[in-house]
């Protein structure tokens, strides 16, 4: 297939890119376009002399991202390094061109494609709970971690405020307010009741974690040695039971969104807790640790249901965290339970698929 025309502006950029990466790098190197890139960040790979390391470059165009450390972006994929459990290792970084040189870990497959194989394959149980350990050493409270998290975006962006919280907080915000349009005075006094401990845990606290803020499966990668992250654009601190949701439920934001059943969340969890280590398993002793996780759940659901407006995701997205919340904050459940079935029945889950194991 012939290449596509590479626009003088593109070819310049790309140029200077390579010229940065080579300055920092102190060899000679060019830039080639990677697919796999989002509206935030272009991936290239460093073509090198024979015997370097192999690398990939992060670019991201905005020019405030080397500011703004409110939302995802250069600042929080710059300030994660080092701070994120199983990450690549970042090479070398040029604020003036929000360029990021990190570790190329190969052609790795994701664990979001194999969860989404049809049928699901032999390897799918055993990359689950890898990851759910993996992602357990991530989250484990580590409050001093969540200060240097905070200190480095603060430094960057001093006009900040809560630096290192979840990117984009309005979301959840929109998603509630979209949820209780409708509702009765006192169905909404009910859910903001429930939801009230929720800010607690976006703000740095006592047992924070740092974490890349995306939990989802297209951004793990499964190595010889175990998962790794990739995409620190989100990097955040929050509490771990965030990240609890997402092991014991499954990831409902993704285009094609990732599910699993229930013995197949708790068998998680408790693999999840395993691989936190014994500060992890002291917070989820404590009896509010189900409701935690609980307001972690509908963080992720409203969070969706502030960025989604097609019908048949935002059905599923309310059915998922009705589901989820039903136990412990059942106000909230009902009247997602209700605007899941207001939807429509539609589609489903837009092309999801469920885990049973």
């Amino acid at each position: 297939m012939a290449r596509e025309p590479v626009s003088t502006r593109a070819r310049a950029r790309r140029e200077r890119l390579s010229a940065c990466a080579a300055g920092l790098l102190g060899e000679p190197v060019r830039l080639e376009p990677l697919p796999g890139s989002s509206g935030r960040s272009v991936l290239h790979r460093v073509l090198r002399p024979p015997g370097a390391p192999a690398l990939l470059a992060k670019h991201f165009p905005r020019r405030d991202g080397a500011r703004n450390a409110g939302g995802f972006g250069y600042l929080r994929e710059r300030a994660g390094a080092g701070l994120i459990e199983a990450a690549p290792a970042v090479a070398a970084r040029c604020d003036e061109h929000r360029l990021v040189l990190v570790e190329d870990l190969g052609p790795l497959p994701d664990l979001g494609s194999l969860l989404r194989a049809a049928p699901p394959g032999p390897a799918v149980p055993a990359a689950l709970r890898a990851w759910a350990r993996a992602l357990g050493a991530q989250a484990r409270p580590d409050p001093a971690r969540a200060a240097e998290l905070a200190a480095r975006l603060a430094a960057a962006d001093p006009e900040a405020r809560d630096p290192g919280r979840l990117p984009s907080p309005g979301l959840a915000d929109r998603g509630l307010e979209r949820l209780l349009a409708g509702a009765s005075p006192a169905q909404s006094a009910a859910v903001h009741a429930e939801l009230a401990e929720l800010p607690a845990l976006l703000r740095r606290g006592a047992h924070s974690c740092v974490s890349t803020g995306d939990h989802s499966p297209a951004n793990v990668l499964l190595g010889p040695a175990g998962p790794r992250f990739i995409d620190l654009e989100g990097t955040a601190h929050h509490h771990p039971a965030l990240a609890a949701a997402a092991v014991r439920g499954g990831w409902p934001l993704a285009e094609q969104p990732v599910l699993w059943n229930r013995a197949t969340g708790e068998e998680l969890l408790a693999e999840f807790l395993r691989g936190g280590g014994p500060g992890l398993h002291a917070l989820a002793a404590e009896p509010r640790w189900p409701r935690l996780v609980a307001l972690g759940g509908a963080h992720a659901v409203l969070t969706g249901l502030g960025l989604c407006a097609a019908p048949d995701r935002a059905r599923a997205l309310a059915a998922w965290g009705a589901r989820e919340t039903a136990a412990q904050l059942p106000a909230l459940a009902a009247r997602l339970d209700r605007r899941a079935r207001e939807q429509g029945t539609g589609r489903g889950p837009a092309r999801g698929r469920t885990i049973d194991r």
